[in-house]
């Protein structure tokens, strides 16, 4: 995070900043309204199941405003999730230029050596997976894991004061066999992603560097071998 840090908080454009420090601001105001929707509910039942039944028509206004926000229950986004993702493309714009031009700087400080032997499909797939791999990790960590820990923490402590500290810890003891596990899993499927990843350059490199070469493989008449080695690279790559 040290180093992606400087690729996400724009030093020179306040009015991307401010985009930054709004999105927060709407991040946490749904963490919170996450917390008030089941109150709510919570509320509007148990007025309607008390020995005086009454209909809360400013309860169900309420709770109705606040589900508008978070979003419904069908995975769709909300107003804030809506409005929160329409500012953050300008600052995901921002991360994607200054990454790509900053691996840009680093190829062309590079030694003559280096290029002379270089595989440019590789190269290039490299770059492009580099650039979407940051952005997705970015996106995740702000906007996923950070809130589901919130989201945990928020549990907890509204369980323990809400009953008593055995609910709270029992939430606290499921999320952390949960993120175990995650974690764990996701070890074990990092070796199959990048044998994945490696048989996907080597597809790449096949197919661009052969077409960079034209002229090379069209003098010594290998138009077939070139194909079939792009066919068993492919193969490769499904089998991975």
């Amino acid at each position: 995070m040290k180093k992606l840090m400087p690729f996400l908080w724009p030093k020179k454009d306040c009015i991307l900043q401010l985009r930054v420090i709004f999105c927060f601001v709407l991040l946490i105001a749904g963490r919170v309204i996450n917390l008030f929707v089941p109150i709510y509910n919570k509320k509007i039942v148990d007025s309607l199941s008390g020995p005086t039944p009454s209909f809360r028509y400013d309860w169900i206004l309420i709770y109705v405003g606040f589900k508008f926000l978070q979003g419904g229950g069908t995975g769709t986004m909300g107003l804030l999730n809506n409005l929160r993702s329409f500012l953050w493309i300008r600052i995901q714009q921002y991360t994607t230029r200054s990454i790509e031009v900053e691996l840009f700087r680093h190829l062309h400080s590079l030694s003559l050596r280096w290029h002379l032997g270089r595989k440019t499909g590789e190269v290039l797939r490299v770059m492009d997976r580099g650039t979407d791999s940051i952005n997705n990790l970015l996106n995740y960590i702000l906007f996923s894991i950070g809130p589901t820990i919130i989201d945990i923490l928020i549990a907890v402590v509204f369980f323990t004061a809400a009953f008593n500290w055995k609910f709270g810890l029992l939430v606290f003891s499921t999320m952390v066999i949960y993120i175990f596990f995650t974690v764990a899993i996701t070890e074990w499927r990092t070796k199959f992603q990048r044998r994945m990843n490696l048989a996907d350059n080597a597809t790449r490199t096949r197919s661009v560097d052969s077409l960079l070469n034209f002229e090379t493989v069209k003098y010594y008449g290998q138009e077939n071998y070139e194909v079939q080695s792009y066919d068993q690279a492919i193969i490769d790559y499904q089998k991975e």
